[in-house]
């Protein structure tokens, strides 16, 4: 009995850290480590902290980069588009109706990159959970 006592008081601390472990490999980095202690497994503790804080700042990091970058190349889209649909109205004069079909292929591609920059930034808030799913039959 005193061994079975004794066992679980060692392994604990164990099974806490891999089941925190577990949790940031998940992407939950702000969860719950064993009591710091002054031996080897405290150490290990505090080191699985201390990962687990940069490995968050690396995540907030990557996001705040994934917006930035999103939110620039959106701003230069947007006025090219408005441009090439100023040129097909006619706004700088007639064009020739080859012309007309290079502006609808540019066209395309704007918004295929406007598609992708928007698919991009619902992954991030996605990973970062701020987008909840409405699921319907």
């Amino acid at each position: 009995m005193i061994s079975f006592i004794f066992t679980r008081f060692l392994t604990r601390p164990i099974y806490s850290l891999m089941s925190a472990a577990r949790s940031i490999g998940e992407g939950r980095f702000d969860v719950p480590l064993p009591a710091p202690s002054r031996d080897e497994i405290g150490y290990l503790s505090r080191e699985f902290g201390e990962m687990a804080q940069k490995l968050k700042e690396l995540d907030e990091m990557k996001e705040r980069f994934i917006q930035s970058v999103s939110h620039e190349l959106k701003s230069p889209l947007g006025a090219a588009q408005a441009y090439v649909e100023l040129l097909k109205v006619g706004k700088a004069g007639p064009l020739p109706a080859q012309a007309v079909k290079i502006l609808e292929i540019v066209q395309q591609a704007i918004d295929r990159l406007r598609r992708f920059i928007t698919d991009i930034l619902d992954l991030a808030k996605l990973e970062a959970g701020r987008v909840g799913l409405n699921l319907q039959t």
